[in-house]
């Protein structure tokens, strides 16, 4: 195993597969127990692309602010909020969202659930829409 570029973290041949934690260790990113943790870091003027996931999951706000614009693909309802440090959000599946930095340097970090029937889920980190 060696650390990946992009998280630090011991990996296994595939990178998006984190070895699990071990009790009692500090991890910033890959699965503790059930959960998933998968860090965001943006400056300000960046954002990722858009996108959806097959389960619902929740984002902690760890520094900065950042603005969050989601569409409700049910309703065509479109919807957007501003997040700061210490503030946590619920991102519903199949909502698209969208992030973006309003602060110089924001992170974030999304918490996924194992389901309890994985279903055609190859792993949390493949849990977007196409």
């Amino acid at each position: 195993m060696s650390d990946c570029s992009t998280c630090e973290a011991p990996c296994s041949p595939n990178p998006q597969q984190h070895v699990s934690a071990a009790p009692m260790t500090p991890v910033r990113y890959g699965q503790i127990g059930s959960l998933f943790f998968r860090p965001n870091r943006l400056s300000f003027g960046e954002s990722h692309d858009g996108h959806a996931h097959l389960i619902d999951h929740v984002s902690s706000v760890t520094k900065g602010s950042v603005r969050v614009e989601a569409h409700n693909p049910d309703t065509g309802e479109r919807m957007s909020g501003v997040f700061v440090a210490g503030d946590k959000f619920l991102v519903l599946a199949d909502f698209w969202h969208l992030i973006t930095p309003i602060t110089p340097v924001a992170e974030w970090d999304c918490v996924f659930a194992q389901p309890s029937d994985p279903g055609n889920l190859t792993g949390l980190f493949h849990a977007e829409r196409d």
